[in-house]
């Protein structure tokens, strides 16, 4: 479990927390801290399943997964965001997916939203199921914070790519999905905190990024067998709707 971050707080301890809390499955959790110069110990600091990497320059969200990988030793690595949490039977469940489902390089979760105290605030309504590749190819429906990715087929894409500092998660999703079917559990195993300093909604809707997702996704539909002509409209539908998120038409923590 690798748990990015960029601040040292409460939200971070109970995303820690929750991993640490995970039943029938060995687990590190490796929390990438990027940014503070210093902080004081926290209580799970000196648990042994925790891997603390403290890098004093800021990485970024990229650079922090990449660090994560790089310290990761397990056949499976799993993603949790610092402001989220998780259930305890979150990795268990994933890690049976994987193994009855060997061609399918990832698996994500249904996903419930929480407040920043952290009480429930609704479901992200999203598809679940084998394989929602489909999906994919209109829009992200895997929340990053509910990933689990087979290190073989991560190694096989080539990782994160390093000079996306926005969308980083779907544009590894896409590319990972050409290898074989997505599934998505329907049991909600992650909770996602909704608040207003979450770096989703600060992505542009130009740039890089928009550019990568747009091959990427196309080259998604062409393994799919799908249209051209429809994978084309679900992109100018996507670009059309990241100005909307931008310039905040539609309502915060809606971005699912």
């Amino acid at each position: 479990m690798i748990i990015p971050t960029n601040r040292v707080d409460s939200w971070l301890d109970e995303a820690v927390q929750s991993a640490l809390d995970s039943s029938d499955v060995s687990i590190e959790v490796i929390v990438v801290i990027n940014g503070p110069a210093s902080f004081e110990p926290r209580s799970w600091t000196a648990d042994p399943r925790v891997v603390l990497v403290h890098e004093r320059s800021r990485l970024g969200p990229t650079r922090a997964m990449i660090e994560g990988v790089a310290r990761a030793r397990g056949e499976f690595v799993a993603r949790l965001d610092a402001d989220d949490r998780m259930l305890p039977l979150r990795l268990s469940e994933q890690v049976a997916r994987l193994r009855a489902q060997p061609t399918a390089p990832l698996v994500g979760t249904a996903t419930s939203r929480i407040t920043p105290e952290g009480e429930p605030a609704g479901n992200i309504r999203m598809p679940s199921g084998d394989d929602v590749r489909r999906h994919l190819v209109l829009f992200n429906c895997i929340p990053h914070s509910s990933v689990m990715l087979r290190r073989s087929a991560l190694e096989e894409v080539g990782g994160y790519d390093e000079s996306l500092e926005q969308m980083e998660d779907y544009d590894l999703i896409l590319r990972l999905s050409v290898l074989g079917p997505v599934p998505v559990l329907t049991s909600l195993l992650t909770e996602y905190r909704i608040h207003p300093g979450q770096l989703s909604r600060g992505a542009t809707p130009y740039g890089l990024h928009i550019q990568r997702i747009s091959v990427a996704r196309r080259t998604l539909g062409r393994a799919l067998g799908m249209n051209r002509l429809s994978v084309a409209a679900r992109d100018a539908l996507w670009r059309a709707a990241q100005y909307a998120r931008y310039h905040r038409v539609t309502r915060p923590g809606h971005e699912y």
